[in-house]
């Protein structure tokens, strides 16, 4: 059964600029993927993430749940304003819509951005599971 998991991250960019920290090793009792699997830094490839845990109460049964999550972290964490007021990118609501056809569709969303010092990033990431990129991970937590 398609369902999804919630991730959120906040961090220092120059930790979130070392990607080796942000692959798995090669197999799963690998030393660097312990390090990998014990991190919360985002993955690059995005369903890597369910070699993790996702963050409690985050694994969802409606897409549209899912969504709810990431705009309540986008509320929570929100991207700073430009100097003429206007926030970066396109309107909420337009980013939910898609959002929830992206992950009926069995894809992964992220919503991240640059925090107003432009030296901390916030990361919010749903992955679909099972995922489409990563079949071969297991769930890491089954819907109740």
């Amino acid at each position: 059964m398609l369902h999804w998991h919630g991730y959120h991250w906040q961090g220092a960019g120059a930790e979130f600029g070392r990607e080796s920290n942000r692959r798995p090793g090669p197999d799963r009792g690998d030393p660097h993927t312990e390090a990998f699997i014990d991190s919360r830094l985002p993955p690059l490839l995005l369903g890597n993430a369910l070699l993790r845990r996702p963050d409690p109460g985050c694994t969802w049964t409606d897409p549209k749940d899912a969504v709810a999550w990431l705009r309540m972290q986008h509320e929570a964490h929100p991207p700073p304003r430009r100097s003429n007021g206007i926030t970066p990118g396109p309107p909420l609501h337009d980013r939910a819509a898609l959002a929830v056809g992206r992950l009926a569709d069995g894809s992964e969303v992220v919503w991240a951005h640059w925090n107003a010092s432009g030296t901390t990033m916030t990361h919010h990431l749903v992955v679909s599971c099972p995922s489409r990129t990563t079949p071969q991970h297991p769930c890491p937590e089954p819907p109740a």
